[in-house]
C-alpha cells in the first residue's frame, strides 16, 4: 500500500483504529510498557478521556512509544477485544526502524533503542529543545 492507503487503513473513518474502544488492553498486556505515569491516561492532558473511538493521538502515542523496542510477542493483539492487527503495524514499523538504524529489538541488551538516544550532534541543532 502507498502512504495514503496505509493511513486510511489505520486512521480513516472505517479504519482499524476507528474500532478501538480504548480499553487499554494493548498497553496493559505489553511487556515493554513499564511507565509509572502513562501518557495515555486522560489526566496527563495528551489524550482526551471518554472518547470512543479515541482521537488518533491515542494509537499514535501508544505505537510510537513501543515501536523501537517491540519484539513482536503479539500480546497486545491477543489482548485486544476488537481484534485490531496491532502486531502487523508494530512489526512493519520495527522493521523499517531496524533498516534505518541497524537495530533489532531484544538482540543486544546493552544497545538502547534508537528513538531513546540523542547524539551530541543532535543536541547542537539550533531551535530543537528536549522536553524533560
Amino acid at each position: 500500500m502507498g502512504v495514503e492507503e496505509r493511513f486510511e487503513y489505520w486512521f480513516g473513518p472505517s479504519g482499524q483504529f476507528g474500532q478501538c474502544i480504548k480499553c487499554f488492553g494493548c498497553r496493559d498486556a505489553c511487556p515493554i510498557c513499564y511507565c509509572k505515569d502513562c501518557y495515555l491516561e486522560a489526566d496527563r492532558g495528551r489524550v482526551a478521556g471518554g472518547e470512543i473511538p479515541p482521537d488518533a493521538m491515542f494509537p499514535m502515542i501508544r505505537t510510537v512509544h513501543v515501536m523501537d523496542s517491540c519484539v513482536n510477542c503479539g500480546q497486545c493483539q491477543d489482548a485486544c477485544p476488537m481484534e485490531l492487527p496491532l502486531s502487523r503495524l508494530l512489526f512493519m514499523l520495527s522493521r523499517e526502524l531496524g533498516q534505518m538504524f541497524k537495530y533489532e529489538p531484544g538482540m543486544d541488551a546493552s544497545a538502547p533503542p534508537p528513538l531513546r538516544t540523542v547524539t551530541d550532534e543532535e543536541l547542537m541543532v539550533e531551535g530543537v529543545e528536549l522536553a524533560l
